[in-house]
């Protein structure tokens, strides 16, 4: 993995400024199994690391991104804080655990692993690094026929369906523990704006728009559709042994 593209800047742009509640959304999606020392990869510009530091003060919260400019921003924001570390980290280069130099209890990578050629590397170098019983949680964008040009211009390689995550698992020696789909309204903006309008950067109207939606939708994907539809997963992988 490579830094962002400059459409990929611009959509984390957008995002931190317009998509408090989603992302505070997702963190009540994952909150039940975060514990111990948390490693957050590609943290970005910090929007959801404020989240995840503000609700983990107890525990050592590790930062990381591998784009430098990204790394001095969050040292800036949250370096000062005494449970953060800010990491410049690209797991795709860990050969073995030492390289690392920390052993962490949980690891969140929201949106990243599409962007790395070889995820199943990835998978087990963060294997590596978990202490026993640690979990993974991965957000990962759902069903092949949504990529679009939004995709691509952002960096994404892939998108997952279940022959993707059998892959990762049958290469892996985690155990999967969660998994659920997540997101199922903004289906209909990416396909609005990335295959019929072919807009490679996030509509910010409409975002703001959807992230003031963001109480009815969690009662609407709960309850109406119990969290089987959705344009991305939320997946819980645990380290058993």
């Amino acid at each position: 993995m490579s830094e962002y593209s400059p459409e990929g800047k611009d959509n984390q742009i957008i995002f931190s400024e317009r998509a408090n509640r989603f992302y505070g959304w997702i963190y009540e999606e994952i909150k039940p199994f975060i514990k111990g020392d948390v490693l957050e990869i590609g943290s970005g510009l910090g929007s959801f690391s404020k989240i995840l530091i503000s609700q983990n003060g107890n525990n050592r919260v590790i930062l990381s991104d591998i784009d430098e400019k990204f790394v001095e921003l969050l040292s800036c924001r949250y370096g000062n804080f005494k449970n953060v570390c800010v990491k410049n980290l690209n797991l795709e280069s860990i050969n073995n655990p030492s390289d690392a130099n920390f052993t962490i209890d949980t690891c969140i990578v929201i949106n990243v692993l599409e962007h790395i050629k070889d995820d199943a590397r990835v998978i087990n170098n963060i294997y590596n690094i978990l202490n026993i019983n640690g979990n993974l949680i991965l957000l990962i964008p759902a069903h092949k026929y949504l990529y679009n040009i939004i995709d691509k211009s952002v960096g994404h390689i892939r998108r997952y369906n279940k022959r993707d995550i059998d892959r990762i698992l049958e290469s892996s020696r985690f155990k999967l523990i969660e998994s659920h789909y997540f997101n199922f309204t903004a289906i209909f903006g990416w396909i609005l704006n990335g295959s019929i309008m072919k807009k490679n950067v996030i509509n910010e109207k409409f975002l703001s728009f959807y992230d003031r939606l963001v109480p009815l939708l969690k009662i609407f994907e709960r309850y109406i559709l119990f969290k089987k539809m959705g344009m991305s997963m939320i997946l819980v992988l645990n380290k058993s042994s």
